[in-house]
């Protein structure tokens, strides 16, 4: 007889194993509460056959499928006891468990060799976005900064940034940018830099908010840790993706929108079977 599964931390892992068994072949117990009887069918040793398998890539000894079929015994019996002295009742750990199981289940089933090139690039060509790299982006841009330290409440830089957008507002850049302004250490224009660049001198904030600008023309006034810019987007440049080099990405992508998309479509369906009462609530004013 094997010594080594007597002690405590291997119940402990093998326990875990088990558990985590479960939740991987959606294997949860349909327990008469009623019975004292534990059938071990043909498919649930299979089933820790096949989970060993896939755990340390070779088939379990019979000493050790004994071992599993123990705890899987016992783990039952305890599982059945549990129901019966109602252990699942009002317990918010159990509750937000079967939360995540039936989430779990519901939004899963997505059959992967059912899903055709058709529409993974479809979904490609309507999320772009999703699949951008912060490389993938460049932007070419000139702007007019205000620096606080040249201006006082008597002339309020705020005031000055609108005055001089108000002129130059449907001017082109060369035009306008050398007649205006405070001098930047990095200077006007940026050309073509791409997100990570322009981050590492400005903030990724202020970046998105460039990304968000109409191009050919002077937005309004936007703050940066500088000081305040009026911002030229000459272009925003996308680098052409191609479906064929980045098909997998796109699949796993498409994968977890389809399991979003289940859960989402369940429950919808599932709401509209409840009568939702909330109560008449008040919230106390803390003085």
């Amino acid at each position: 007889m094997l010594k080594w599964y007597h002690e405590p931390l291997v119940h402990f892992l093998i326990l875990g194993i088990f558990l985590f068994f479960i939740v991987q072949t959606n294997a949860l117990p349909m327990v008469n509460q009623d019975s004292k009887t534990i059938t071990i069918k043909e498919q649930d040793i299979e089933k820790l056959v096949t989970y060993w398998n896939k755990k340390y890539n070779i088939n379990p000894t019979q000493e050790e499928l004994d071992t599993l079929l123990k705890f899987y015994i016992e783990n039952e019996i305890l599982y059945t006891e549990a129901l019966k002295m109602k252990l699942d009742e009002h317990d918010e750990a159990i509750k937000q468990l079967l939360i995540d199981k039936l989430k779990y289940v519901v939004s899963e089933p997505v059959n992967v060799t059912n899903i055709t090139d058709e529409e993974l690039e479809k979904f490609f060509k309507q999320n772009k976005e999703l699949f951008l790299n912060k490389e993938d982006i460049s932007i070419s841009f000139g702007h007019i900064y205000f620096n606080p330290k040249e201006y006082s409440s008597k002339d309020p830089i705020e005031k000055k940034a609108n005055s001089i957008y108000e002129n130059i507002k449907d001017e082109d850049f060369n035009q306008t940018y050398a007649n205006y302004g405070d001098a930047f250490y990095k200077g006007s224009y940026f050309s073509k830099m791409t997100e990570k660049e322009l981050a590492s001198i400005f903030s990724h904030s202020f970046v998105q908010s460039l990304q968000k600008l109409p191009q050919k023309c002077w937005s309004h006034p936007i703050n940066s840790g500088y000081g305040i810019h009026l911002i030229y987007i000459e272009h925003i440049y996308h680098t052409k993706m191609s479906f064929h080099t980045i098909k997998e990405k796109v699949k796993n992508r498409y994968i977890i929108h389809k399991s979003r998309e289940n859960y989402e479509n369940f429950y919808k369906d599932l709401k509209e079977k409840y009568q939702i009462i909330i109560e008449p609530y008040s919230l106390k004013n803390e003085n």
